[in-house]
């Protein structure tokens, strides 16, 4: 959702020459509509990605290729129909992430480079991503949802290197972001 409109993208096929265009875009009235104008291409190479939306524009951050990890963020701009590269982060793959209390909040995910899940949590501050107490469990494919007064991180796998067979688990861990 944004600049009023629901924004559906193609991430899994992130910068592939053949399906780089975004899927479609529509007044969250009439998402219906078959006819419905396409956004501003995908920018970057890459699968694992995570989208997000904070309601004026839509982030996609990080992800994978083959055994590349990236730290790409590119923000779209739904009123302009553009996108334009956001702020570096450590490269990662297969993480969770949530918008809260107006900051991008992103959380653990795999570093093929260095075979192991991660367990760093990051906020996009004003300068740029800034460290955050680290998560007591790395993993990845995790899902972070923001409920109330807190985050929380759920489920993931515990082994890094297994994209295809990862195993879930029943972690549940609560999260509260600093205030900006």
């Amino acid at each position: 959702m944004a600049d009023g409109e629901l924004q559906l993208f193609d991430t899994a096929t992130r910068g592939n020459s053949a399906a780089r265009a975004g899927l479609a875009r529509a007044p969250v009235s009439d998402v219906r509509h078959a006819a419905a104008p396409h956004p501003a291409a995908v920018p970057a190479l890459c699968r694992a990605v995570v989208l997000l939306c904070d309601g004026a524009c839509a982030h996609l951050v990080g992800g994978s290729s083959g055994r590349s990890d990236f730290g790409l963020v590119d923000v779209y701009d739904a009123a302009a129909d553009r996108w334009t590269p956001g702020p570096e982060l450590e490269p990662r793959g297969t993480h969770g992430a949530v918008v809260y209390r107006g900051a991008l909040h992103v959380f653990g995910g795999e570093s093929q480079a260095l075979g192991r899940n991660l367990a760093t949590v990051l906020r996009l501050g004003a300068d740029g991503w800034v460290n955050a107490p680290p998560m007591p469990t790395a993993r990845n494919y995790a899902r972070a949802v923001a409920v109330g007064d807190a985050v929380y991180v759920v489920g993931g796998s515990l082994e890094a290197g297994n994209s295809h067979g990862a195993v879930g688990s029943k972690v549940v861990e609560r999260y509260q972001p600093v205030a900006r």
